[in-house]
């Protein structure tokens, strides 16, 4: 809006929606139950079977979904006054998003050999660690029964709800301080708050006591079904630690904030001839800041 010849008003919104989604198998449904194949979690998609003698039946891709929302408003000033030329204003970006990282596999997967329909090599081998005879035993016929040497389940992230906010002021002076030489300095103030997730899905790892900190303690994941008791087991097991924000005397918000990222900005221009060939000699110098969307936490 013009308010008078000097002095201009401008508001800006805008808002924008994206859906990615990978899946896998030719329609989104429970595979492995109608194969007969382990999948305790119930996730639908295509398992990976592997060691078949004809070929390897593996989904094509790691299966991923991200929504982004992202909202910006933007408020900017212009005021001329005397030889000077003033904008400022200030802007707002609110970016949502959920998302299911890359996850491989979470169908379920078994692996077949020849070994399940082999003779034992009694002489080299025992219950616990059998050996098969040479020339005997197919893959194949190992799969028309159903005996595979190993089946591999995993337990995905669930759903993550992303949110990072950011503000930023901005002030800029385009100085006419002769007929030929404009002088344009300014800066311009980001502020970028620590991104969060709804459901505190997010991790660190904290150098001073060598564990796997996590914003709550692990009964609460146990109880959206982050993770579970004998997963976690079996981390300890290996020498992997977790603790909670509140037992390192943390506060749940331990992904550090960036309030402070003032850019100066410096141009000029200067009129070097007039007339019907004229020269303008322009040069500038500006730090800037520029956050990383969340968006790009999905691969592919």
């Amino acid at each position: 809006h013009i308010f008078t010849p000097a002095f201009f008003v401008e508001t800006l919104a805008n808002r924008m929606w994206q859906r990615n989604a990978m899946s896998t198998g030719p329609v989104d449904k429970n595979w492995s139950a109608e194969l007969g194949l382990p999948n305790p979690w119930g996730d639908v998609g295509w398992p990976n079977i592997t060691g078949t003698s004809f070929m390897n039946y593996v989904e094509g891709d790691d299966r991923r979904y991200l929504r982004s929302n992202i909202t910006n408003i933007e408020q900017n000033y212009s005021w001329i006054r005397g030889t000077h030329n003033i904008q400022f204003g200030v802007s707002y970006q609110n970016d949502l998003e959920y998302l299911m990282p890359d996850a491989g596999i979470i169908s379920g997967a078994a692996a077949f050999s020849n070994l399940p329909t082999a003779l034992q090599n009694s002489a080299v081998s025992s219950t616990a660690s059998p050996t098969a005879t040479s020339l005997t035993g197919l893959a194949a016929a190992s799969l028309y029964l159903g005996y595979a040497d190993s089946y591999t389940v995993r337990q995905h992230r669930p759903l993550m709800r992303m949110t990072q906010n950011r503000y930023a002021f901005y002030v800029q002076d385009s100085y006419k301080v002769t007929p030929r030489l404009t002088l344009i300095p300014g800066f311009r103030w980001d502020i970028t708050p620590a991104l969060s997730e709804a459901h505190n899905l997010l991790s660190a790892f904290d150098l001073k006591s060598h564990t796997i900190m996590l914003p709550e303690p692990l009964d609460y994941y146990y109880g959206i079904g982050a993770t579970s008791p004998k997963m976690v087991a079996l981390y300890n097991k290996v020498g992997v630690n977790f603790s909670s924000a509140a037992d390192l005397g943390r506060d749940k918000q331990f992904l550090p904030s960036n309030c402070y990222d003032i850019g100066p900005r410096m141009g000029f221009a200067y009129r070097v001839f007039s007339g019907h060939k004229q020269v303008v000699l322009r040069g500038g110098y500006g730090l800037y800041f520029s956050g990383i969307p969340l968006r790009t936490l999905l691969n592919g």
